[in-house]
């Protein structure tokens, strides 16, 4: 009982150290690309999200949710809506930039 108690522990504790190291900066990377992909173009080039969404159709792109924000003109990207949220912005110059979004503060 007690080996089975030590490899569970192990096995939590190897589980975090693989997320931490592999999974959570890759998911980053992907829910970024994701916003700003979407946002360059949804707001630079004016071609139909749907066409786009479909070229985005790939591991593990196509778990990313995603959300247009047309009055704040920018995209949130998301793993299952919570999982590393990337936002992409679009900026006075009409650039997309991939941000860690923060809301602005309230005067």
């Amino acid at each position: 009982m007690k080996k089975i108690k030590i490899f569970g522990m192990l096995l939590v504790i190897s589980l975090a150290v693989f997320w931490i190291t592999y999974l959570n900066p890759t998911l980053k990377i992907a829910t970024g690309y994701t916003a700003k992909y979407l946002c360059s173009y949804e707001y630079l080039s004016n071609i139909d999200t749907e066409n786009v969404i479909e070229a985005l159709n790939f591991f593990p792109i196509k778990y990313i949710s995603y959300e247009i924000n047309k009055k704040e003109k920018r995209i949130e990207a998301s793993l299952f809506g919570f999982v590393s949220k990337q936002t992409a912005p679009i900026m006075k110059r009409a650039i997309c930039v991939d941000v860690c979004w923060v809301p602005p503060r309230q005067k």
